[in-house]
C-alpha cells in the first residue's frame, strides 16, 4: 500500500482555514479597507465604494509574517494552519518529504494555473492521484497525515512514512 492521499474535502478545509487566518490578519492589521494580495497584485474594492488610496499587504509586519509564516511552516513542515488542523501535509512525491523554500513558492504562484475556471482546484476530484495542475508541475502529493517526514535538512533517521529502502510510486 502506501501513504492515503488526502481528500478533496479535506484540503478545501485547510485553504479556507489558511484564508480565514490571513483575512483575520489582514483586517485586524488595516481595517476595512482594500488591501492588495500577495502574489497577485491586486485589489479588490466593494462594489459601489469610493475609490480610496490602496494599501499593499507589505505595509504591515504582521501581515508579512504571517504570510512568510505559512511560506516557511509549508516548506520544511509540510503543512500550513490550516493543513495541520485538518490532517494533510504537502509533500514531493519522489520522497514523501516538504519540498523546501523555492518549490513551496513556485508552487504558490502557478495556483493562477489551478485558479482559471477552478479547473485545477477541482481537478483533484477526477485526478488518479488527487492532484492540482500546479501539484503536477511540482511533482507534489498531499498526504493525508499530520506527521510527514522530515525535510531533508533535518532528518535524522526514524521518521519513515515510506520504506526508505525500496523506492515507492504512486
Amino acid at each position: 500500500p502506501g501513504p492515503v492521499l488526502a481528500s478533496w474535502g479535506r484540503r478545501v478545509g485547510a485553504s479556507l482555514l489558511d484564508d480565514a487566518i490571513a483575512a483575520g490578519t489582514t483586517f485586524l492589521a488595516f481595517g476595512n479597507q482594500p488591501v492588495t494580495l500577495p502574489f497577485i497584485g491586486t485589489a479588490f474594492q466593494p462594489t459601489g465604494a469610493p475609490a480610496v488610496p490602496t494599501t499593499s499587504w507589505t505595509d504591515s509586519g504582521w501581515v508579512m509574517s504571517a504570510v512568510l509564516l505559512m511560506i516557511v511552516m509549508q516548506a520544511y513542515l509540510g503543512v500550513t494552519p490550516g493543513k495541520l488542523v485538518m490532517g494533510i501535509a504537502v509533500v514531493g512525491d519522489n520522497d514523501a518529504r516538504p519540498i523546501g523554500l523555492v518549490r513551496t513558492t513556485l508552487r504558490w504562484l502557478l495556483h493562477i494555473l489551478d485558479s482559471i475556471l477552478f479547473i485545477g482546484y477541482l481537478r483533484p476530484l477526477w485526478n488518479a492521484q488527487h492532484k492540482t495542475f500546479a501539484d503536477s508541475i511540482m511533482a507534489t502529493v498531499v498526504l493525508d497525515t499530520r506527521r510527514p517526514r522530515r525535510h531533508r535538512w533535518f532528518a535524522a533517521g526514524g521518521d519513515s512514512l515510506v520504506d526508505p529502502g525500496r523506492p515507492h510510486s504512486w
